[in-house]
């Protein structure tokens, strides 16, 4: 047994959680084994990892780059009839309905319209200052000086964005975060590319072993 308020459990404990010490209730710590508890600790680690993974990955039915951008178009309508992207039962029932090309994404995204309207603004952080234009799919990737690829972003946004696609910057934690008017431009560009590319029905073209949003922005030569 280890005595009362066991330092090194709850130290370990802090470690592994990130859990401010002044959270914590030294006296739980009193009678558990250092390993009981690490062991423990770990377990539920590794089903809180499993539970964000699972988050952030599209629906198993999702095979193709074809599947994946409509996937995402369903996540982003959601975000605009129901005003959440997460909702799972909106999303699944809209991706059907795109997949089985009852609807179309022009059919109600209005990217263009609320450009027009939001031109005077960033695109990701509403900012009034410094605005100059931004390329959404980075030139580094492709040279297409199209207002479909471009936004009006702050200097700031577009120094920190730089050579990256709206997913590269915003990465899978935060990818519900990226702005409409940006990623309804960024997935209607994105098919049309993997299109004219021939790369439509691929799968993982990022070779990482799955499926997901980095794969999009894999467009090579075209």
């Amino acid at each position: 047994m280890l005595p009362i308020g066991n330092i090194p459990a709850l130290e370990e404990f802090v470690k592994i959680v990130k859990m401010p010490v002044s959270c914590i209730n030294r006296n739980i710590f009193a009678d558990i084994e250092v390993n009981d508890l690490l062991e423990n600790i770990r377990l539920l680690m590794y089903y809180i990892r499993r539970r964000n993974k699972k988050k952030y990955m599209p629906h198993a039915s999702v095979k193709t780059i074809r599947d994946l951008i409509y996937w995402e178009y369903a996540k982003l309508i959601a975000g605009s009839a129901v005003g959440d992207r997460k909702n799972y039962g909106f999303v699944m029932h809209t991706y059907k309905k795109l997949k089985d090309e009852h609807i179309k994404p022009s059919q109600i995204l209005r990217e263009n319209k609320m450009f027009v309207e939001s031109d005077n603004v960033c695109a990701y952080c509403d900012s009034l200052e410094n605005l100059e234009w931004e390329h959404i799919i980075p030139k580094k990737k492709i040279d297409l000086d199209t207002i479909d690829n471009m936004v009006k972003a702050c200097k700031k946004c577009n120094l920190e964005k730089s050579g990256r696609d709206p997913f590269e910057w915003y990465k899978k934690e935060k990818q519900y975060e990226v702005p409409r008017i940006v990623l309804g431009k960024y997935l209607k560009l994105i098919y049309g590319l993997h299109e004219k590319r021939g790369t439509l029905d691929s799968t993982d073209l990022n070779n990482d072993g799955k499926l997901d949003i980095y794969d999009l922005g894999v467009i090579g030569d075209i």
